[in-house]
């Protein structure tokens, strides 16, 4: 009869699905007995070549693989003893003999490998009939051959040459050399230290010397020009030893702003002042020797003195005055008119030159004095308007800025002529004539600097712009008032004069 479970195959129970070596063997479990192992390993292996025929080859090699498996374990010490563990039993460690420790690495040959199945299963049948001599097993020890093919004679095989001990390589111990560190070189650190030292060396040197150096240097300002004086014990007047450099910027950083007279839109800082300097009784007599210039100075006072002294100067001064005839104070008093009326429209394009060309005709001490405040006017307006200008074109569409506390912008679009900003959900477009005064003095921040002069320019764009009105025209007469004398080259009295004439 075939089988046709494992049970009918091997000594297990039909419900035991993972069997360990001892069932399998139908040994108890954690037998120690070598010889009664050997036996039972012979008997399975027997009773499953009795069976092979019968038994379908899937069966059969599963069996074939579980009595291969459990007698490999039980075969080896350490997995034996690993299983023998789990039912409470501990191996006493002995040394082996050894005939058993050459015996095992034979025991690691696979003896099943001519009993399983190839794709014909029926193909060893012939082969494994043939009856075999068994060699007859030492004492103690499970024969290596169970599962393997029929051995040769023992003659031709001893058993000596599977049990011969590999020799073991002696270990050879090599002298671990210290590895030497790379020695860094000082030559860098030496250089960054010497250059570290010059560097203090010429800072105290220069400190020295111009703390503690002789002579002196003295920069001063004449007629247009810069002299600079390294002579010892030179003075602002000396000019020995001196070098006159011409002005091409004010000494001040400050001093484009400080002197808005000479901003022109036109012809920027190109323009100079209104009128040449007068040269002084030495340059125009370069060749005379300062006693021989002293002496004509004095003779000229003696002379002065016998023909009346203070009388005849006295006398002089009105010649001057006569000069100027009836038409031209009349000429005078129109073109003064026009150019109130330039800056009261404002045309910022003309006031500013027509002032400037009026203050170069004839005229009376009184006309003088409301031309000048009519220029300093024009000029400050015309600077600041200026200043407007080159703030909007600063500006890029998404820019955002605070104009007071409560009054924020985002710039929508920038044009030639005219700005568009949002605020409260809303978009204004402003001409630069129409834009509120808060809005205009925020532009005019982001090119002119602070200081008294941008309040000065501040308070006459004030003062003329379209959208100005009375309230803020006495404001920025208020303004200039605080400024006196603040603003280089600007009277802030005459100013406020102008303001008042352009808008009585």
């Amino acid at each position: 009869m075939s089988a046709q479970k494992l049970s009918d195959l091997l000594p297990i129970g039909d419900t035991n699905s993972a069997p360990h070596p001892y069932q399998i063997f139908g040994l108890e479990a954690g037998e120690q007995d070598l010889p009664t192992i050997a036996s039972a390993v012979q008997a399975t292996v027997a009773r499953l070549r009795g069976v092979k025929d019968a038994t379908p080859p899937a069966l059969w090699k599963q069996a074939a693989q579980l009595v291969q498996a459990a007698r490999v374990t039980l075969a080896d010490p350490a997995k034996k003893a690993e299983l023998d563990a789990r039912f409470g039993i501990i191996a006493v460690d002995e040394t082996p003999s050894p005939t058993t420790a050459a015996q095992t690495p034979a025991a690691k040959v696979d003896p099943l490998a001519g009993m399983l199945p190839p794709s014909n299963p029926l193909a060893p049948v012939t082969a494994a009939s043939t009856p075999t001599p068994v060699a007859t097993p030492e004492p103690n020890a499970i024969p290596p051959g169970i599962f393997g093919a029929p051995s040769g004679p023992a003659a031709a095989t001893p058993v000596q040459q599977y049990v011969a001990p590999a020799a073991i390589a002696t270990p050879v111990i090599r002298k671990v050399r210290p590895i030497k560190t790379r020695r860094r070189s000082m030559v860098g650190t030496l250089m960054m230290g010497t250059f570290l030292l010059g560097m203090l060396a010429a800072i105290g040197v220069l400190s020295y010397f111009l703390l503690f150096g002789p002579g002196s240097l003295a920069i001063t300002s004449k007629d247009g020009s810069l002299t600079i004086s390294t002579g010892p014990g030179s003075s602002a007047g000396s000019t020995t030893g001196s070098t006159s450099v011409a002005d091409p910027r004010p000494l001040d950083p400050d001093n484009d702003t400080a002197r808005p007279r000479r901003f022109d839109p036109v012809m920027g800082k190109m323009g100079g002042d209104m009128e040449p300097p007068q040269p002084s009784i030495t340059e125009l007599q370069p060749s005379v020797a300062p006693e021989v210039a002293a002496e004509q100075m004095n003779a000229s006072v003696q002379d002065m003195n016998q023909d009346g002294g203070m009388s005849a100067g006295m006398t002089a001064a009105p010649t001057v005055a006569s000069e100027v005839t009836a038409a031209d104070i009349a000429k005078a008093d129109a073109e003064i008119a026009r150019v109130t009326s330039l800056l009261r429209q404002p045309n910022w394009s003309e006031m500013k030159s027509a002032a400037e060309a009026t203050q170069r005709l004839p005229m009376q001490g009184e006309q003088k004095i409301r031309v000048k405040g009519l220029y300093q006017l024009a000029d400050l307006a015309t600077y600041y308007r200026g200043g407007v200008e080159k703030g909007v074109e600063s500006l890029q569409v998404g820019n955002d800025f605070e104009v007071t506390s409560d009054f924020r912008v985002v710039i929508v679009e920038v044009g030639a002529d005219f700005l568009v900003v949002r605020y409260n959900a809303m978009n204004r477009t402003f001409k630069f004539d129409e834009f509120p005064l808060s809005l205009a003095n925020r532009l005019a921040t982001f090119s002119i600097p602070e200081g008294p002069t941008r309040q000065a320019s501040m308070a006459a764009y004030q003062a003329i712009a379209p959208v100005s009105d009375q309230g803020y025209r006495e404001e920025a007469i208020q303004i200039l008032g605080t400024l006196s004398g603040q603003v280089e080259d600007v009277d802030t009295a005459a100013v406020i004069e102008a303001i008042k004439l352009v808008h009585p």
